[in-house]
């Protein structure tokens, strides 16, 4: 099953989010107000801009997708601890420059987002033309390893969020 979700309602619920978060009171007036505020950039836009399409999701593989994000969050917060707290270095810090395929813009932002949020890797460079990115990890002991990681997570991406966007 295959959802079009409509950028700018994706967009007014990221905003709600963060306006809740920065206010850190759940109640209907932050709500309320957070509607307004994220809905006040999109109405004033008149041009045809990016956020007026909708976005195919399927919900059951998007949910998979947070998941596992979460994990490598949790998994790689655990490993920068360890490698603070304990007094020998046991990790070489290195590059990979991973073929990520083709993808939409959004694909990739939610791939180069998902990896730079995981403590211990950061993306460093993107080419879109070679479709390539590198990514910084702090603890490079196996290069394929990470790159079968962020071909996982791109597969994962590709899986929740389709090739195909309609117009809204």
């Amino acid at each position: 099953m295959t959802l079009a979700i409509p950028v700018r309602s994706i967009l007014i619920l990221a905003g709600v989010a963060v306006w809740v978060l920065l206010w850190g009171t759940l109640t209907v007036g932050t709500v309320l107000t957070g509607v307004v505020v994220a809905s006040a950039p999109l109405l004033l836009d008149r041009q045809e801009g990016g956020w007026r399409r909708a976005v195919h999701l399927r919900p059951l593989s998007a949910l998979r997708l947070f998941l596992h994000v979460a994990r490598l969050a949790v998994v790689g917060t655990a490993r920068v601890a360890w490698e603070v707290l304990t007094p020998r270095n046991r990790g070489v810090p290195g590059e990979v420059s991973v073929p990520y395929g083709p993808m939409t813009d959004g694909q990739l932002s939610l791939l180069v987002g998902a990896i730079t949020v995981t403590p211990g890797t950061i993306v460093v460079d993107i080419d879109p033309d070679a479709e390539r990115v590198t990514v910084h990890a702090l603890q490079l002991e196996d290069a394929t390893e990470v790159a079968r990681e962020v071909l996982d997570l791109r597969e994962r991406i590709v899986d929740a969020l389709p090739l195909e966007e309609v117009a809204a």
